[in-house]
């Protein structure tokens, strides 16, 4: 039962990303072997964080498991289109996660990445991940995207920094932009999810609402004796302003979808742009 619905989710996601069997293919040779992805969000979702080591021993992979092809679509427009601004450079991963976007550069062969994150127990399960793969050639550190100074400080000996799934997690969108910005980076990755009512809209809006806060969620960081954290949705345009206003030049942007056959305009609509200066 759970291989049906697998393998049927895998065809809906395939008509959704209008994506044929070759590209699909081409995405998974440029990507590291499925299991440690897999691992990732099996260690997430179990709570294994502090014995990763018997959680790797004890954890079967499921043969009949593959990439998502809604996440090779999301991966392909923010790596794999970007592979100049990775292969041979200084990256760094802000609001990191799990790692696995980091992991990726690895493979694609940056010279160095960093991935931050406000969560520990995430990190400690990025950095098993990415040692079990077999690189050396990166660290994860603690740092809270809300901290200006010390974000700043991370930032300024990267080439290229990614910022990805964090805009609709934050409150204060110009003062964390404008901290990235401040660093000597030439190359800023921005993937964004736009809400339905300012989609694709050409003036800037933020749609404004709350978030339930979790520590081991991918939500918004906040003081943890509070309940919820109030979060803004920036579209595209808002972004376009915002990096423009800093100096910044748009290099391509790549408009996506991650749900099943909902259509474009949806609250699961993402952008993924490319600056360069």
């Amino acid at each position: 039962m759970a291989l049906e619905k697998f393998l049927i989710e895998q065809q809906l996601q395939k008509i959704s990303s209008r994506m044929n069997d070759s590209e699909i293919k081409s995405i998974k040779d440029n990507l590291p072997n499925k299991k440690f992805y897999e691992f990732m969000y099996y260690a997430f979702y179990n709570n294994h964080f502090n014995n990763l080591q018997k959680a790797w021993t004890d954890w079967k992979e499921w043969d009949a498991w593959d990439y998502p092809i809604q996440d090779l679509n999301r991966f392909n427009k923010i790596i794999l289109q970007n592979k100049s601004s990775i292969e041979g450079k200084k990256v760094i991963d802000v609001g990191c996660s799990l790692g696995y976007l980091s992991l990726f550069c690895l493979h694609l062969g940056c010279e160095l990445i960093e991935g931050t994150d406000v969560r520990p127990e995430l990190l400690k399960v990025a950095d098993f991940v990415c040692n079990k793969a077999g690189y050396k050639n990166y660290k994860f550190t603690i740092n809270n995207v809300h901290e200006y100074e010390s974000l700043k400080q991370v930032c300024q000996y990267y080439d290229t920094i990614i910022f990805s799934g964090v805009t609709y997690h934050i409150p204060d969108h110009y003062n964390v932009i404008k901290t990235l910005s401040d660093s000597n980076a030439g190359t800023l990755i921005i993937d964004n999810s736009e809400h339905e009512d300012f989609y694709q809209k050409s003036t800037p809006h933020v749609y404004w609402g709350k978030e339930n806060i979790d520590e081991h969620q991918f939500y918004g960081y906040q003081d943890k004796e509070q309940k919820t954290i109030i979060v803004g949705k920036p579209n595209q345009s808002f972004i376009n302003n915002l990096l423009t206003h800093f100096g910044w030049t748009l290099e391509k942007v790549n408009y996506y979808n991650l749900n099943n056959l909902k259509g474009p305009k949806t609250s699961s609509s993402r952008c993924c742009s490319t600056w360069i200066r």
